[in-house]
Formats: structure tokens, C-alpha cells, sequence
């Protein structure tokens, strides 16, 4: 009939309509399908490319150093040769000329080297190192100790805010409140309620700690690429200093140290190497200036240095390192351990080498003898080792174990050091 008709042709419009309003649905599905698979790979491109300017940047950061520090070597050898000009006899003339040629041209293949190496940085720099890829590639997070003070828990906090995530994060605010960025958050320690903000910039691998100046107290921190410091009651910056990093391919990870005559040192990897600043306090004005700073030395890429009678001790670039803290004049290099730790005991350093081992070395501005050698742990290790009374704990990504040591110069660590206790072994 015409009514059956008509009610077929009603039906079949509705489907096609139908039909056509899936496919729509079904395109919108399968591009937004594409577009989540294309961010997935971007994303892993994005953390391969920060994972690769982290590694490349190590080994560029400390050939960089060593050779600008060789650099200035030519400049001295070349000064101490004008020196003796008038002193050399005849015959040694022809030497002398020789060692002005080969100076020459070593300072200009250092000089070409030089260039050759911050070319290949800025690859490096290139492959991701925009702030907002740096942002979205930190594949291992952070986890900076909070400070705990008589009224707050102060937390190291980052970013950026969730907001923040698909928006520009470098958008020129400063303020905490409303930042991509908060490098600090102050809670009261008895209620949990927020006390105040603090900076503005994404935090570092350290932790916040205590300085007190003059009678005046306020919070330092280490942040991306600067230190800083605020004020423990209100959270206001007090001053801040730029101590280069990102958080992917040249991180700041080692802890300030506060010395004598209100001076400040800090230390990292990759190239930047250590320095000492004066820190003065006028009315309600501070400032940070300078005293010496030296990239070939004491870079500890995540490790701190400990200090002992106005030296510091650390692992630069694996290779064990005194310096003297008045001069930044080094004292001796020597010992290779790897990316290890290391803390002092009395006159002593414990080191835990990168290998697993645990090394004793008299904390002496001449030329350590080591004191003694344990085979600690087995593999690759990282981690901060411990002392607990005459236990000694040690532990990395594999096993963890404790051993009972005696700490005697000549003895550090006996060959009869007795295992407590070991991860996976019967308790």
C-alpha cells in the first residue's frame, strides 16, 4: 500500500541519516584515535630526545671543563716561559721556540675544540630543550625532603599546575599564587593548613634547608636554575642567585653548605662545576655576590660534598676531590669511584663507589692512603649509604644489606666486617 511505502521510505531516510551521523561519530573517533597515538609517540620522542641530551651532556659538560681549564694551563705556561726569557742560554733557544710554536697552536686547537663541543650542546639543546618538553618528559620525578621547623613542614612543590598543562609555562608571572610553578609550599605542622607560597620556578633535585644570617631566618632552595632564598615567615623571596640547570640534561641535585663568615658553597655536574658566595644583610636588603667559581671543580652530579676543616670533599665526575673553601685552590684529585656518595665520619670518608663497594680515605688535604675496601653491594648503585651506631646500611635498586664495622684509623674496614642483614636472604 502507499502508507506501507511511504512508512519504508521514512524508515530508510532515518537510517541513512542515522547511518551517516556513526560515520561522523566513528571519524571523530578514529581521529582523535590518531591524534592520542601521535601524542603518545611525541611524548616518547620527547622523553628519548631529554633522555639522550642527559646522557650527551655529562661526558660535554666535563670535556668542556677540561678543556677551558687546559686553556688557562697554556696561558700560565706561556706567561712562566716570558719569565725565564732571560735566563734561558743560548743553546736552549731552539727548545724555547718550539714551545712557543706548540703553545700557540694548542691554545688554537683547544680554542677550535672548545667551539667544536658548545656547537654539539646546542644540538643537544635542540633535540627538546624547550621549557615546556622539559616540563613533560621528567620521566623519574622528584622527591625532595620537606623542612620541618618549629611551627611549618615546609614541601618542595613544582609543577606546573594542572591548568597549566597544554598553556605556557615561562608566561612571565611571579606570582606563587597563580604561577604554572610554586617552588616551595609552607604548612602549619599542627593544623596541615597552607601557610604560604614561595617561588615561582619549577624546584631541583635538593631540599630546602635553615639560613639564619645576622639574627635573620629564611628558607634556601635550589631550583632550575637558580638558588634562592625566602623568608621562613612569610614565604617573600629574599634574594636569588641563577645557577644554571633543566630538569632533564643538566639537573642540580647536591645540597648548599653554609660556611664561616656567612659564605655560601654549591656544587654540580655537567660543566658548571662549584662555588663560594658572600652573603650580607643590611636593613631589609640582601645580596649574594660571588667569591670564586671554578667549573673544573668538585663536580658532584648527584652527590654532596662533606666539609671538614675548611676543605670540601666530593666525587667530581666520579674522581674523588679536595678543594680548598677559602681559595678554591684544589689539594689533590685522585681515586676513581664512579657516581657514587660519600660522608665523613670523624676524620674519615666513607664512600660508596658506584661499583657497590664501600671505601674508607682519611679526610686529609694531602694525598690520601686509602684505609680499606668492602665488598658491599653488587651492581650498580646510586643510593646514600648510613651509619647507625656500628651498623653500617648500604642498598641499591638490587639488595639492600647492613654490616657491623669498626671505625679505626688503619681499620676503617676490616676484612671481618659481619653482614646483619640482606634483602631476599633468610631473616
Amino acid at each position: 500500500s502507499a502508507q506501507y511505502q511511504r512508512t519504508i521510505v521514512s524508515t530508510q531516510k532515518s537510517l541513512e541519516e542515522s547511518n551517516k551521523l556513526l560515520k561522523e561519530k566513528v571519524d571523530t573517533l578514529e581521529r582523535n584515535q590518531q591524534s592520542l597515538v601521535q601524542s603518545a609517540k611525541m611524548a616518547s620522542i620527547g622523553q628519548l630526545a631529554s633522555g639522550i641530551a642527559h646522557e650527551i651532556n655529562t661526558p660535554l659538560g666535563y670535556s668542556l671543563s677540561n678543556l677551558q681549564t687546559a686553556e688557562s694551563y697554556i696561558d700560565e705556561l706561556v706567561g712562566m716561559n716570558a719569565t725565564l726569557h732571560g735566563s734561558m742560554p743560548e743553546a736552549n733557544q731552539v727548545n724555547k721556540a718550539r714551545f712557543l710554536s706548540l703553545a700557540t697552536d694548542f691554545s688554537e686547537l683547544l680554542a677550535e675544540t672548545i667551539e667544536g663541543l658548545n656547537s654539539a650542546k646546542d644540538i643537544v639543546a635542540d633535540l627538546s630543550i624547550d621549557r615546556e618538553t622539559h616540563v613533560a618528559a621528567v620521566a623519574w620525578g622528584r622527591s625532595g625532603s620537606p623542612l620541618v621547623t618549629d611551627k611549618l613542614v615546609i614541601v618542595p612543590a613544582g609543577g606546573p599546575r594542572k591548568d597549566w598543562v597544554n598553556q605556557d609555562v615561562d608566561d612571565g608571572n611571579r606570582d606563587p599564587a597563580t604561577s604554572p610553578y610554586v617552588s616551595l609550599v609552607a604548612y602549619d605542622r599542627i593544623t596541615g593548613n597552607q601557610v604560604w607560597l614561595a617561588g615561582t620556578e619549577q624546584i631541583a633535585y635538593a631540599s630546602p634547608q635553615i639560613l639564619s644570617l645576622d639574627g635573620h631566618s629564611g628558607v634556601i632552595t635550589v631550583n632550575e636554575g637558580h638558588i634562592a632564598a625566602y623568608d621562613l615567615t612569610t614565604g617573600d623571596q629574599l634574594w636569588e642567585c641563577e645557577w644554571p640547570g633543566h630538569s632533564n640534561s643538566d639537573a642540580s641535585c647536591s645540597q648548599p653548605h653554609f660556611l664561616d663568615d656567612n659564605k655560601l658553597f654549591i656544587s654540580k655536574g655537567y660543566g658548571i662545576g662549584s662555588a663560594v658566595f658572600s652573603l650580607t644583610h643590611s636593613g631589609d636588603a640582601w645580596s649574594i655576590k660571588p667569591v670564586w667559581r671554578q667549573s673544573n671543580l668538585l663536580k658532584t652530579k648527584f652527590t654532596n660534598v662533606s666539609i671538614h676543616n675548611g676543605y670540601a670533599y666530593g666525587l667530581s665526575d666520579g674522581i674523588l676531590e679536595c678543594v680548598q673553601l677559602s681559595s678554591g685552590t684544589r689539594m689533590w684529585k685522585q681515586g676513581r669511584y664512579g657516581q657514587g656518595q660519600l660522608f665523613r665520619i670523624g676524620d674519615d670518608l666513607l664512600i660508596q663507589a658506584e661499583s657497590g663497594e664501600v671505601v674508607a680515605v682519611p679526610a686529609t688535604a694531602e694525598k690520601p692512603t686509602e684505609l680499606g675496601r668492602l665488598e658491599a653491594l653488587e651492581g650498580q648503585t646510586w643510593n646514600t649509604l648510613c651509619i647507625s651506631g656500628s651498623n653500617l646500611l648500604v642498598r641499591n635498586a638490587e639488595e639492600a644489606a647492613c654490616y657491623e664495622i669498626s671505625i679505626r684509623r688503619n681499620t676503617a674496614l676490616p676484612e671481618d666486617a659481619t653482614r646483619q642483614n640482606k634483602k631476599g636472604e633468610e631473616q
